[in-house]
C-alpha cells in the first residue's frame, strides 16, 4: 500500500523522535522515498519550528523544539511517578501484552537503573538530584 504525504512526513517524524539514529539512506530506505523528497521533508520541519540536528550522516529531531516542550508538558512524569508506574506494572501480570508495551515504553524514556540507585540509597540521592537538575539546565557540574 502507497503511504500518502502526511503519513510519510509522520512516519518520518517518528522515525526521527525515537532513541536511534538514522542515516539518510535508512530513512530513505524505511520509508521507501528518494533522498531529494527526504530532504524536503526535512526543510519543511525546519520550516514549522522543528529543530533538525544533522551529526555526521546521522539525523533526527532535537528534543528541544517548542513542538516536544508542549508535548513533554502534556505527557511528563516526575522520577518518582515513573517509578510508582513502573512498580505497578512489575505487580500486573507479566504475560499481558498491554502491560509489557507499557514497561518498554517507560524503559525508553526513563534511567531507571538511576531511579533504583536513589531508591535504594536515599544519602546519595540529593546529590543525584542535583547532577539531574544541573544535566536538564546544561550548568556545570564542580
Amino acid at each position: 500500500m502507497e503511504l500518502g504525504i502526511f503519513e510519510r512526513q509522520l512516519r518520518l517524524m517518528v522515525l526521527l523522535t525515537q532513541n536511534r539514529e538514522y542515516s539518510l539512506d535508512e530513512l530513505c530506505r524505511k520509508l521507501d522515498m528518494s533522498r531529494r523528497t527526504l530532504y524536503r521533508y526535512l526543510e519543511l520541519f525546519r520550516d514549522i519550528g522543528f529543530e533538525v540536528v544533522k551529526q555526521g550522516n546521522v539525523y533526527r529531531l532535537d528534543k528541544s523544539s517548542p513542538f516536544f516542550k508542549e508535548i513533554t508538558q502534556l505527557v511528563h512524569f516526575t522520577e518518582d511517578e515513573a517509578l510508582t508506574l513502573r512498580h505497578v506494572l512489575d505487580m500486573a501480570s507479566g504475560t499481558d501484552v498491554q502491560v509489557r508495551h507499557l514497561r518498554h515504553k517507560l524503559e525508553r524514556i526513563y534511567d531507571f537503573g538511576i531511579l533504583n540507585a536513589v531508591e535504594a540509597d536515599p544519602g546519595q540521592a540529593e546529590k543525584l538530584q542535583q547532577l539531574y537538575e544541573a544535566v536538564k539546565l546544561h550548568r556545570q557540574v564542580v
